[in-house]
């Protein structure tokens, strides 16, 4: 989950560590309906500076689930997912 960046956006092409983890949740209100939510938070560490932490950008999502062919052994399933719902990130520095 941790990934090093050399140079690119960084300064004089020093070398950038973030480690990042989604945290993710999804609760079912019916055996055909649920709503998945998912929160990413990155950890971004350049060397010899100092540390920020970030939440990213919120995704939901809306399943559903059509049990009309269930006899046959097939379950059909549909959603939508609106990724970068909420745009803006949260800076935290150490």
């Amino acid at each position: 989950m941790g990934r090093s960046i050399h140079g690119g956006n960084s300064e004089g092409g020093e070398k950038l560590k973030e480690h990042s983890v989604s945290f993710e949740g999804e609760y079912a209100f019916s055996p055909s309906f649920s709503i998945e939510m998912g929160v990413p938070y990155a950890i971004v560490d350049p060397d010899g500076a100092t540390s920020m932490d970030h939440l990213g950008s919120i995704e939901v999502a809306f399943k559903f689930a059509n049990f009309a062919f269930s006899d046959h052994g097939i379950l059909l399933g549909y959603g939508i997912e609106f990724g970068r719902l909420f745009r803006r990130f949260i800076i935290f520095e150490k």
